[in-house]
């Protein structure tokens, strides 16, 4: 059928005006119909297919079909010469210089890109998509596509959202956890990882890849070797294993400068196939200063047995200076071989996790004991170790605990050794003290005999802020007259750990089955003032035992966390605490116990309705403490129970508590309260000082709970550094107080209903604390300080 000139014209208008009666509903925001004559040729080799056009100016249908390209793929013109070749050259200049008609929508307008490759792939276009990304990705600046938002989809929604990936460079980063990919799923992902330039982030964690997988993956990474890539997990993906395909992809592990992390455990991978990995990354860390490489930071090979040939690991070790997180869990690797590469290669490791290895043979040679105690003394940057489960000798625990002691470079950091120390309590008594360790575990360690010497050792360590000692550690003892003299002397060691530890925050003795035992500690809670988070769980307290802690929690003001499941508390239990949480106002978690509630449930069929009511009160109580409110009647009650020998209203104040319980509010409720609090402050300044008033109005809750707050904070340092008949002269009415406000008054300030305190020299810590609440700039060289509070009566 031929058409004349005029009926192509007409055919085409109709088109334009009209695509979507013509075409159907394919989102065609962006044409141009026109009548071309296209004849195809093959080059002769027949790789490449050329398709010429004649009919229309060449250069202009091709600007026009680029600026069509750019309306669903704005940022297409970086990946231009990879995927079309054009004659001449320069048409890729002006091709990038276009200028668009429409203006780019959210997340380098996610939506056209989703559209375009829904129609790709022939499937429908979710609206809800396109608003999740463009709402909750553009409020939290969200650049890395996680695949769990969409996991209500059908797999094959899923293919047009990760394929925007391929030509959008908003997002960064791809993440799949426990998300099963089909075939389609994993050939749409490699296409990203061949052709995107921004790409930095690769988390397929569980999500069932094939062996073939890797093969797969370096065959994209060779054909782009500018992408970004800087980490990678593949972990829990335990058909993952192919030699061949490990192979090729460590070879282009060798080439990829930007890699710094890498997670491959749980993957059960081959010692060959371990062996090329750690082969890769040593040529990657050894080429690093003529690559440009940084190396590697954080590997992990955990669950990937190595028993026989760890040459290649040795190696990697030996020149891991840039390595900053290691985890080695349940490889079975023999610790004695890697001691000597720890002291060349790792003393900037900052987390080191070795849970489940093997310490060594029956024998362990004096020099790899040196070794252990050497890396440990000249380490400088060790922030958390792990040894839980690998049963250490004797002489390795000493040499790791005297190295620890000695190395007065660390920060506080966090030891595990949870199920490691059996047997070895005399150790422990002796090697603790002198350890700086801010977290301590001794898990499941059957300390028995020696659990009250070890505990007492703990009381001597000087920067401890958390302790977990709970688990298999009695279990050993048989039931005796003895063995009760044992536990509660333990029971009071702990008892004065935490009523003399001025460091100690967090107590655990979770799976401690300490019954009865405990009650000794609960009584002491009542007067403890330092412990912020306990977890009790799994301690047969019971009833009675419940209802002990509900009266020490009715008069404890410190605890913030608080875990009781697996107690066999019933419905009496929770009803006497809910009683206490009515009268606490400051425990503000307190997760469910789903175990000893379905029990209740199940034990007492016709108490139902009273367990529901009673936990209804223990969350109301808890979200009014969360709210922040009756914050004077927990300071009223701090200061009332640890009354000081001499009644002084300004000594008595718990400043530091108020401080953390503002900050903690802060955190809350902080977008309103800065606007209350901040409105009406003003900023003065007079040479080198700087002043801050803060107005008070009537009738605004937040700011005058605020300002009273702060008051109470300032207090304590104004009674410190001015002398104390000064300070009662300034306090005693308000005549007197305003007689120190003709600075102030000079520059028309107002005074409502307030006094001035001038503070010199005011301790630095609690000015840090304070005035970045209020978003308030503070010079570092300020000297003087001058807060609006309200009048002391």
């Amino acid at each position: 059928m031929s058409f004349t000139r005029d009926s192509i014209q007409e055919l085409c208008d109709i088109v334009e005006s009209k695509p979507d009666a013509v075409l159907g509903n394919k989102f065609f925001d962006s044409r141009l119909v026109v009548h071309i004559e296209t004849a195809l040729m093959v080059d002769e080799n027949g790789s490449r297919k050329r398709i010429v056009i004649r009919g229309y100016p060449a250069e202009q249908l091709v600007l026009a079909i680029i600026k069509t390209l750019r309306h669903y793929f704005p940022d297409i013109c970086a990946l231009l010469p990879r995927v079309v070749e054009l004659t001449p050259m320069d048409l890729y200049d002006k091709a990038d210089k276009l200028v668009m008609d429409v203006s780019p929508r959210p997340c380098h307008s996610f939506r056209r890109t989703y559209a375009a490759l829904c129609d790709l792939h022939d499937q429908p276009y979710r609206d809800e998509v396109a608003w999740d990304v463009e709402k909750i990705y553009t409020a939290n600046r969200i650049k890395d596509l996680r695949l769990e938002d969409f996991s209500h989809l059908q797999p094959k929604d899923l293919l047009g959202i990760v394929s925007v990936l391929q030509y959008s460079s908003y997002f960064t980063g791809l993440i799949a956890d426990g998300i099963r990919l089909s075939a389609e799923m994993i050939d749409v992902i490699v296409a990203v990882i061949k052709y995107s330039l921004s790409l930095n982030k690769l988390i397929l964690s569980n999500c069932g890849l094939t062996r073939e997988f890797p093969g797969l993956l370096a065959s994209a990474l060779s054909e782009n070797e500018s992408i970004p890539l800087e980490t990678i997990d593949l972990s829990k993906n335990n058909t993952l294993d192919d030699r061949k395909g490990f192979a090729s992809l460590s070879s282009c592990f060798t080439k990829m400068c930007a890699l710094s992390s890498l997670n491959v455990s749980e993957c059960a991978l081959s010692e060959k196939s371990l062996q090329s990995l750690c082969n890769s990354l040593y040529a990657l860390t050894s080429s690093g200063s003529s690559s440009g490489s940084k190396g590697i930071v954080h590997l992990n090979i955990a669950s990937n047995i190595i028993k026989d040939d760890i040459s290649s690991l040795v190696n990697l070790i030996s020149i891991g200076i840039c390595l900053r997180s290691l985890n080695l869990s349940d490889t079975h690797l023999t610790l004695d071989k890697l001691w000597q590469s720890f002291k060349f290669g790792c003393l900037q490791l900052e987390s080191l996790t070795l849970s489940g290895c093997i310490v060594g043979g029956k024998k362990i040679s004096s020099e790899s004991v040196s070794a252990a105690k050497d890396f440990f003394a000249a380490s400088v940057g060790l922030k958390m170790i792990d040894l839980s489960r690998v049963q250490l000798t004797a002489d390795v625990l000493k040499a790791v605990l005297t190295g620890l002691a000695s190395n007065n470079q660390l920060e506080p950091f966090s030891l595990i050794l949870d199920g490691s120390c059996e047997k070895l309590g005399e150790i422990l008594e002796v090697g603790l003290c002198g350890v700086r360790a801010s977290a301590l575990s001794l898990r499941d360690c059957h300390l028995e005999n020696d659990l009250p010497g070890v505990i007492q050792s703990i009381g001597r360590m000087p920067v401890l802020s958390s302790l977990s000692i709970g688990g298999a550690n009695v279990v050993g003892l048989k039931k005796s007259t003895k063995t009760i003299q044992v536990i509660n002397k333990a029971i009071n060691e702990l008892v004065k750990l935490i009523t003399t530890s001025t460091t100690l925050r967090c107590l655990s003795l979770a799976d401690g089955h300490l019954g009865g035992h405990v009650s000794l500690l609960i009584n002491s809670l009542g007067a403890c003032s330092t412990i912020r988070s306990l977890d009790l769980s799994a301690n047969d307290l019971g009833n009675f035992g419940m209802r002990i802690l509900s009266k020490a929690l009715e008069l404890n003001t410190s605890i913030r966390d608080l875990s009781i499941d697996n107690n066999h508390i019933g419905s009496d239990g929770l009803g006497d605490l809910a009683f206490a949480l009515e009268e606490n106002l400051s425990l503000l978690s307190l997760p469910c116990p789903f175990n000893d509630i379905a029990e209740a449930l199940q034990r007492e069929r016709d108490n139902r309705s009273k367990i529901s009511s009673v936990w209804y009160r223990i969350e109301c109580s808890l979200e009014r403490n969360r709210r922040g409110e009756l914050v004077y009647e927990v300071a009223r009650k701090k200061s009332s129970f640890f009354p000081s020998p001499q009644s002084n209203p300004i000594q008595d104040l718990p400043i530091k508590e108020i401080i953390e319980d503002f900050v903690e509010k802060m955190r809350v409720r902080g977008g309103d309260w800065i606007r209350d609090v901040v409105h009406g402050g003003e900023r003065i300044s007079n040479g080198q000082s700087t002043a801050y008033s803060i107005h008070r109005e009537e009738g605004k809750g937040a700011e005058r709970e605020a300002i009273s707050m702060l008051s109470l904070a300032v207090q304590r340092d104004v009674y410190s550094c001015l002398s104390q008949w000064m300070y009662l002269e300034m306090v005693s009415a308000k005549t007197n107080a305003r007689s120190h406000t003709k600075t102030l008054e000079k520059t028309g300030d107002d005074i409502i209903d307030c006094s001035i305190v001038i503070v010199h020299r005011i301790d630095r810590v609690l000015l840090n604390q304070i005035v970045p609440l209020l978003l308030l700039p503070i010079d570092h060289e300020v000297s003087l300080l001058i807060l609006r509070i309200p009048s002391v009566s």
